[in-house]
């Protein structure tokens, strides 16, 4: 079985869970040790393309795949929600599909980083595009963002790509639906 079917088998998608919004729920997924290992090390094989020094993953659920920055041997750094980072931190506050949100990540050094992110889903790109500024701010460059999943119509890739920055999902929104019917 692919790596797409694998993730695809262990998600659920539920309509509309916030007004015009599907969510997607990947428990099961959590549960499989041996598919997120396989998910690990293949956002490892991409992210090591983009010859990445440095590897940031938006709160919270992006946390889930620390293990990437273990198997590449990179720092890792958190962008968390406003107010759960201690020290100086840079903030941009950003929309997502169904809110207004803010990031913020540790003010640090990044001139002339090349920087990778990695989070669960590409949806508009909200998150994506606040941590590309922020880091923006601090000097280092977003050439990738990696995503397990992708949902279809919501123009997120388009955005990121607009800014030069290389986008991977292993599957969309669209697909896990067909290949659980």
């Amino acid at each position: 079985m692919s790596l797409k079917q694998d993730i695809a088998l262990h998600t659920s998608i539920y309509n509309d869970f916030k007004p015009g919004v599907d969510f997607v729920d990947y428990n099961a997924l959590n549960a499989a040790a041996d598919i997120r290992i396989k998910i690990h090390h293949a956002l490892a094989d991409i992210v090591a393309n983009w010859q990445t020094d440095y590897l940031y993953l938006p709160d919270a659920r992006g946390f889930l795949l620390a293990p990437v920055a273990d198997l590449l041997k990179l720092p890792l750094q958190m962008a968390r929600k406003t107010g759960k980072l201690p020290g100086k931190t840079h903030t941009v506050r950003y929309g997502t599909e169904y809110s207004q949100d803010s990031i913020d990540i540790a003010a640090i050094d990044l001139s002339g980083k090349n920087i990778a992110i990695l989070d669960d889903v590409l949806a508009t790109g909200g998150t994506a595009l606040a941590v590309n500024e922020a880091v923006h701010a601090m000097g280092g460059k977003v050439i990738g963002f990696g995503a397990i999943y992708e949902v279809d119509g919501l123009n997120g890739r388009a955005l990121l790509e607009q800014k030069q920055i290389q986008v991977e999902t292993f599957v969309t929104v669209s697909e896990v639906k067909d290949l659980k019917r």
